[in-house]
């Protein structure tokens, strides 16, 4: 069946619309320029220092903590159960921001990794594999080893 005549001409007006926006040069003032980099001691431009406040509040506020450990949980909004019981087996490294590496972490929830990442405010997060118990009592078993990864 043939779609009726208002919806031929509403979808050839959007991608009208579209073929412009796409067309349309970007307006350079809008962009931010090397002149509006801040100065070095040396005459050189530079990014502006990097904020640990900003990275608190982003890791505060912004950071999808309870997704990421529904994702990593495998699990789903019927299945949390699951999701717990495979998230407190599941390894997080963090790299700080004077390159500590810190190993063997893992998270009963959500909110115990939004708590961790303020706190210790990485720069870097690698997500290891599901081990055969938590890895933060890795000490406490003889037999630790890696159960599930992904490749």
């Amino acid at each position: 069946p043939k779609p009726p005549p208002f919806v031929m001409v509403e979808k050839r007006r959007i991608e009208e619309e579209e073929e412009e926006d796409a067309l349309e040069p970007m307006d350079v003032a809008d962009t931010p320029s090397a002149a509006s980099l801040p100065v070095a001691s040396d005459g050189s431009r530079s990014q502006p220092d990097f904020s640990p406040e900003l990275l608190r509040l982003y890791y505060d506020r912004i950071f999808p903590a309870q997704l990421m450990c529904r994702w990593l949980g495998y699990g789903t909004h019927h299945s949390a159960d699951a999701e717990t019981q495979l998230l407190h087996r599941r390894e997080f490294s963090f790299t700080t921001g004077d390159d500590v590496y810190i190993r063997y972490l893992s998270y009963e929830d959500h909110a115990a990794l939004r708590k961790d990442l303020v706190h210790k405010l990485p720069h870097k997060i690698d997500i290891g594999a599901i081990f055969s118990a938590a890895p933060r009592d890795h000490k406490k078993y003889k037999l630790f080893e890696p159960q599930q990864r992904e490749l």
